[in-house]
């Protein structure tokens, strides 16, 4: 009883610690099925995923336990960042922390290491009101390879992994199911996957409630499958004889169950629990998560939105001009004085625009008030259109007598 309860305190600690490591978190690494379009928005993501197992599916299928009571467990910490380029198109850099811990009765091994950097695009290749199907692709590039003489626990395959993939996701009111079918193909000899799924989602405002199947089977057999005695010695004295990881020709169906709530327009919190329930040369386990989605979008909601209509403005009304009220008053000009004097100036009549005549200077030495030789600064002006000013003498009018 009580190493029972040492062993329940123990995966209570570990799934704490599991969480406490998810600081900034987000979706998960390899695709989201409900991954938003839209140009210019940024998802950062994290995804936190605690494992343990105590047994394998043997080469038949069947259940079996670990040796000696061999444990295995490893935390997964996996940020990544995705870009909206376009709006169906996204691309995304991401990469895996693993920490791993086997238990023999001989040894405890532990591993902790950044072990992969994962680079992805997905597009979205249809759009209908109530059905999407979206094309992805992911290259995962390994920080470390698998050491057959090593003594530490594994925490990857240690290979190069390329994973195409076809998801297909529906609308229909407040359930969202989905299905996806792709490949995994490995190095390092390691057998090339078919990988697939389904799921659903119920939504219910902020809360959302689904279930997923996940599932991978070999399609392409390990360079190793006449000798599986090679892979088979480095899982027994590393980690503890656990599958999980560099194990011939695995095939393994895991379910899961998750809760998805949005706590605000750009940050959306997600929980998930599962288990392995099937397969062949892999461990099986159970396994729990959290994620945290954090949203920038820059795209100011991309067309998604109705066009603002904005009415014109009416026309002002043109006022007409009042006109002068003729009151009888009329300006006597019968005075005596030339009214020319008083009329606007056209410097196109020839009349006044004409060449300047040259004057004698005055006999008595002094200078003219208007000099000849030189131009006034308003003459210079009206030099450059192409006038010039003529400058006439007063005549003095005689007095009537």
């Amino acid at each position: 009883m009580k190493k029972t309860s040492t062993t329940l305190r123990s995966k209570v600690n570990l799934a704490l610690l599991g969480l406490a490591l998810f600081s900034t978190a987000q979706a998960k690494a390899f695709f989201d099925p409900y991954q938003v379009y839209r140009s210019q928005r940024f998802d950062l993501a994290i995804d936190t995923q605690f494992y343990k197992t105590t047994a394998n599916f043997d080469s038949g299928g069947e259940k079996t336990d670990l040796p000696f009571e061999n444990s295995y467990q490893l935390i997964d910490v996996t940020p990544q960042l995705r870009w909206g380029m376009f709006r169906d198109f996204g691309v995304r850099v991401g990469g895996n922390v693993g920490t791993s811990e086997s238990v023999d009765p001989i040894n405890t091994r532990n591993n902790s290491t950044f072990n992969r950097i994962d680079v992805g695009a997905d597009y979205q290749l249809l759009n209908f009101d109530s059905f999407q199907t979206i094309l992805d692709f992911e290259y995962s590039h390994p920080m470390e390879k698998v050491s057959e003489t090593g003594d530490d626990s594994l925490n990857s395959n240690g290979a190069s992994e390329i994973k195409p993939t076809a998801i297909m996701r529906m609308d229909l009111g407040s359930f969202y199911p989905y299905a996806y079918v792709g490949g995994n193909i490995r190095s390092e000899g390691l057998s090339t996957l078919l990988t697939y799924g389904v799921g659903g989602e119920f939504r219910f405002s902020e809360l959302g409630l689904g279930a997923a199947l996940d599932g991978f089977s070999s399609v392409k057999d390990d360079q190793y499958t006449n000798s599986a005695s090679r892979r088979d010695a480095v899982t027994t004295r590393v980690n503890g004889g656990s599958k999980r990881f560099y194990s011939i020709n695995p095939n393994a169906l895991a379910a899961e169950l998750f809760v998805n709530f949005a706590m605000t327009d750009f940050i959306k919190f997600k929980a998930y629990g599962g288990a392995d329930v099937t397969g062949s040369n892999y461990s099986q386990g159970f396994f729990v998560g959290a994620a945290l989605t954090f949203t920038l979008d820059y795209g100011n909601n991309d067309h998604d939105e109705e066009p603002v209509v904005r009415k014109a403005r009416p026309a002002a009304k043109k006022t007409k001009a009042k006109q002068p009220v003729d009151n009888g008053f009329r300006e006597d000009t019968n005075d005596g004085v030339d009214q020319n004097y008083f009329k606007s100036v056209d410097p196109s009549n020839d009349d006044y625009v004409q060449p300047i005549e040259e004057e004698q200077p005055p006999q008595n030495g002094t200078s003219s008030s208007v000099n000849p030789n030189s131009e006034s600064s308003t003459q210079q002006d009206l030099d450059q259109l192409g006038y010039t000013i003529k400058l006439k003498k007063l005549k003095k009018k005689k007095k009537n007598q």
